[in-house]
């Protein structure tokens, strides 16, 4: 069966301790990846490396916003913030849910663009998916 194409627009995403977060213009991530342990011994006699999943990583969220007063206000809060549950709602109601902690607020001013920000949010623990 094949894939059918969904419109990104309309993503949300959510903090515990700031609201929605407004004028969010992309969102990448948060991309999970998980470490392989070599498990490789002299008498396996294939000659080839051997391996078994480790522990897995929840990876970063980047968002890209407009930046004004309320954002400003709103990220720097979160930089101080010891933990915030982030909810990002995807269109046909996709649901992820994850802990984090920002890592980075990156203001960006080009002389052709607008003012915008990227902020970035390390995924502690695990990423909660759920699909109505």
């Amino acid at each position: 069966m094949a894939a059918t194409p969904i419109s990104a627009y309309g993503t949300t995403v959510t903090l515990t301790t700031g609201g929605l977060a407004a004028g969010v213009k992309s969102i990448s991530g948060p991309g999970v990846s998980v470490d392989m342990l070599d498990v490789s011994t002299h008498d396996a006699g294939t000659g080839y490396r051997s391996y078994v999943p480790g522990l897995a990583d929840g990876g970063e969220l980047t968002l890209e916003i407009v930046f004004d007063d309320a954002n400003e206000v709103l990220w720097k809060a979160q930089v101080r913030a010891a933990v915030n549950i982030y909810t990002i709602v995807w269109p046909a109601t996709i649901t992820w849910v994850f802990s984090g902690h920002m890592t980075g607020f990156e203001p960006s001013a080009a002389v052709d663009g607008d003012l915008s920000a990227t902020i970035t949010v390390k995924v502690t623990g695990v990423i909660t998916y759920d699909t109505d």
